[in-house]
């Protein structure tokens, strides 16, 4: 009963936000994130799996794409992404599934100037549900672990785009 209680009072949606300045040009930054086969490289819960683990199937590039993943080591085991909406070198909109949950993906960039960094936002939200709101208590359990990958897939990124 006290779960119920505790799971009632927390938020139907949680926010994960991360941002991360790259010594790299833009356009090479959102080759990185807009191509799946790219992010296969650094993506969170997608870096380290094999071609067995995941599969890309939709259009080549952009809009339409779509990734499914297993990886029994990650708070989401299971899981698809879907690219939405694109706006080339600076946005990028993805659909998250991993059953219970389902959420929104975007990366944003900044255009840097010469000689300045370019900076990555990267935003997930993800819907716990309405009821029963265990999947709620759940993913506040998962909280520390999601940011700490997200972290992690920035940094890989980071350094992927700058050694092109």
């Amino acid at each position: 009963m006290g779960l119920i209680a505790y799971g009632s009072i927390l938020p139907q949606t949680f926010v994960f936000e991360q941002s991360t300045p790259i010594s790299s040009e833009t356009h090479i930054i959102y080759d990185d994130i807009v191509d799946l086969n790219n992010m296969r490289m650094w993506g969170p819960y997608l870096s380290g799996l094999s071609f067995d683990d995941t599969a890309i199937t939709g259009a080549e590039q952009g809009s339409g794409q779509i990734i499914s993943w297993r990886n029994a080591d990650a708070p989401f085991a299971i899981g698809t992404q879907h690219v939405l909406a694109v706006t080339p070198t600076y946005f990028v909109q993805s659909r998250f599934s991993s059953p219970p949950y389902e959420g929104s993906i975007i990366y944003a960039l900044n255009e840097s100037l010469p000689g300045e960094d370019a900076t990555v936002l990267f935003r997930l939200d993800i819907d716990s549900g309405e009821f029963p709101f265990f999947n709620r208590v759940k993913l506040r359990l998962k909280e520390e672990a999601i940011n700490a990958e997200l972290s992690r897939a920035l940094r890989r990124l980071k350094t992927i785009s700058e050694q092109k």
